[in-house]
């Protein structure tokens, strides 16, 4: 009887180690998980049994055990919706948070940083940015911050210098397998010429996911600003849109070709200082943009390649001399 008792134990052992991500004998487990294991244990290629087991595990926070059983679902059944969204799900929530920060800086030359008519003053400018980009996981749900600021300072005018700093964040939602959603709000502020510029509050969603073995992305946004009173710039809304569509190795192995339209309806009263091109610029213009860029790995860790980027803004209230609407072409 003794024996016969220790082989029943030793083909349950093994049965239990033909099926992957169940509980290990002795591990403590709920009486509800305990019957979907001995139901999968029964028929491990059942994908229903499979389903249920992976759904009890991920309520419990075993999501390793119910990524696997998800896992096992798709190799009997690929085209399984709800196997499929699970996976989707656990993985993002096996995810570790993740901090990056990137740094950029550059020495320009302008012509005339005064844009002015007569009296040309050329100066070097110095650009130096900073992101930082933060995801953790507020319970369930993973939540992405991400900060910016940036410096440009003037050699000589050094009244031209401006300041900025924002913040968003929002949380993270798995919309499809393949692509993800990230609601955010945020605000930001700024200087220029010593005095305060301008604050700033927007809301927006960004779309993101890998398609064709590339990252895409497309974010909506709109926003408010108010600009302080040392400046003809008062205050208004504005709304933008952009995408990127990325084509790996189109020219060849190791390549990327990244296209990157925007358009941007701005409402703000007045006129002021176009600081930069990626930027809201003061006043009442529609703004397209369309950036193409080709990149190619040279070595492990450097990759390089040529962007080109125009853009063209339709002012609503700007008359030229001639009394026509003014439009800008910056290439």
């Amino acid at each position: 009887m003794r024996r016969g008792a220790l082989s029943i134990i030793a083909v349950a052992a093994a049965l239990l180690g033909s099926v992957p991500g169940l509980a290990a004998p002795g591990e403590p487990v709920t009486p509800e998980l305990q019957a979907a294991y001995l139901a999968v244990l029964a028929n491990p290629a059942d994908p229903a049994a499979n389903l249920r087991y992976a759904q009890i595990a991920e309520q419990l926070g075993e999501n390793r055990k119910a990524l696997t059983a998800y896992e096992r679902m798709l190799v009997v059944d690929p085209n399984n919706g709800d196997a499929r969204a699970g996976m989707t799900r656990v993985r993002r929530k096996l995810q570790p948070p993740v901090t990056q920060v990137m740094l950029e800086t550059a020495i320009a030359w302008q012509s005339n940083p005064r844009l002015v008519p007569n009296g040309i003053d050329d100066d070097f400018i110095s650009e130096t940015g900073v992101m930082i980009r933060d995801e953790h996981k507020l319970g369930d749900i993973r939540w992405r911050t991400i900060a910016n600021g940036g410096l440009d300072f003037y050699f000589s005018d050094h009244d031209l210098n401006y300041q900025f700093a924002s913040v968003t964040t929002g949380p993270l939602f798995d919309v499809t397998p393949s692509m993800a959603l990230n609601p955010f709000v945020g605000g930001g502020i700024a200087g220029y010429q010593n005095r305060y510029y301008y604050s700033e509050g927007t809301v927006g969603a960004q779309a993101e996911g890998t398609f064709n073995g590339a990252y895409q992305m497309g974010k909506v946004r709109v926003g408010y600003r108010e600009y302080g009173a040392s400046f003809t710039t008062r205050r208004g809304l504005f709304v933008d849109g952009t995408a990127k569509f990325s084509m790996p190795d189109l020219l060849g192995p190791g390549g990327l070709l990244v296209f990157t339209p925007t358009v941007r309806w701005s409402g703000i009263e007045g006129t002021g200082l176009d600081t930069n091109f990626d930027d809201v610029a003061p006043g009442q213009y529609t703004l397209y943009t369309a950036e193409l860029g080709y990149y190619q790995r040279v070595f492990e860790a450097v990759t390089m390649g040529p962007t080109i980027r125009v853009g063209q803004t339709f002012y609503r209230t700007d008359e030229t001399l001639s009394g026509d609407k003014r439009t800008d072409l910056i290439v």
